[in-house]
């Protein structure tokens, strides 16, 4: 549940993940969060050839780009990265021009990173 407004001036990123490899449990995921601000942003950049990540439920501004998503101009990361959509709204959700390594996630693929397991929440997460 995070608001992240962006001040861009021209073109940014969100976000820029990296992991090193694909076993390591780690990635950034939003759930229930808002996307606004100015300027012209991606969702995420691949800082490294693993980045992972995810935003679930999200509503997403004009301010993405219609590609979502940037691999840092090295294409190798093309099949390496792991960038997800789930049931996201609003205009900078459209999907129509994002990057075909993008994922739109089902149900199934989005459990993992909208729970609090994700997280290991039950460890250090106190209940309402």
């Amino acid at each position: 549940n995070c608001h992240l407004n962006s001040i861009a001036k021209k073109v940014a990123s969100l976000t820029a993940q990296k992991r090193s490899n694909s076993s390591l449990a780690s990635g950034f995921s939003f759930k229930d969060s808002t996307i606004t601000g100015s300027g012209l942003i991606y969702l995420g950049r691949a800082w490294g050839d693993y980045s992972r990540v995810i935003f679930s439920y999200t509503f997403m501004d004009k301010i993405i780009l219609p590609q979502g998503w940037n691999d840092w101009g090295d294409q190798r990361r093309d099949s390496r990265v792991y960038y997800g959509e789930y049931k996201c709204t609003g205009p900078g959700a459209n999907l129509t021009g994002r990057v075909v390594w993008a994922r739109v996630l089902t149900d199934e693929e989005a459990r993992p990173f909208i729970g609090t397991y994700y997280v290991e929440g039950d460890t250090w997460l106190i209940s309402p």
